[in-house]
């Protein structure tokens, strides 16, 4: 699993999850990784409240948009979606944007047959 994947998907249950029992936010420290793979990762979720257990399994899936046939327009909505949806968590986050940041953005857009262009063009 990418480091920055793993790295959001802490961030997002920090946010998000909400112990069953309690309804006990968790923090950093309360989450266990338990296996990784290529693509999947489990988790355990420790409440630090009630101490009740609970299994995160998350998988990263690649979608290679070229084959889809997305006109502009879906583009368009598909990056809105994206900006309405994480844009807020992202521009929030404490990590800022280097080097190493742009060239694994760089590599994934080139998989994906794409240019920064396309997630930036309003047309």
């Amino acid at each position: 699993m990418n480091y920055e994947a793993l790295k959001l998907l802490i961030k997002s249950l920090v946010w998000n999850f909400r112990c069953v029992t309690c309804s006990w936010s968790i923090e950093e420290k309360d989450i266990f990784l338990m296996s990784i793979e290529w693509q999947k990762i489990v988790l355990e979720v420790l409440c630090p409240s009630c101490s009740k257990k609970s299994i995160i399994k998350s998988e990263v899936m690649s979608v290679d948009l070229t084959k889809s046939s997305l006109s502009k327009e879906q583009i368009v909505m598909l990056k809105n979606t994206i900006e309405n949806n994480n844009g807020l968590k992202i521009r929030n986050s404490q990590n800022t944007i280097n080097d190493n940041l742009i060239v694994e953005l760089n590599k994934d857009l080139k998989k994906e047959k794409l240019n920064v262009m396309d997630l930036f063009n309003n047309d």
